[in-house]
């Protein structure tokens, strides 16, 4: 959830490939905010504390997981995490 309570970040595979989504509480306005091709898998999406970015974990088939920030309406996606270790499931002080 945004922390104002009024958005749900989550993945889907419901265009054919795992991707990461937003939409309002009640379910409408559905948003795509990542568009990998096929070998991406994008997943585990987090609101910072300000609502303002989304970290998720971004898999590409035969490399490790790595934890990208984006803004919360899809833009500027970063890699924070490249490295050779297992970066995964991103969270922030107060958040689960």
């Amino acid at each position: 959830f945004s922390p104002d309570g009024t958005m749900i970040a989550f993945a889907s595979a419901r265009d054919g490939n795992l991707e990461i989504y937003v939409m309002k509480v009640d379910g409408t306005d559905k948003v795509r905010l990542t568009n990998t091709d096929n070998s991406v898998q994008d997943g585990r999406p987090v609101y910072t504390p300000d609502g303002t970015q989304i970290a998720y974990t971004s898999f590409d088939q035969g490399l490790i997981p790595e934890v990208w920030l984006m803004n919360a309406d899809g833009t500027a996606p970063v890699n924070q995490t490249s490295d050779p270790s297992v970066d995964d499931h991103p969270a922030f002080a107060g958040t689960r």
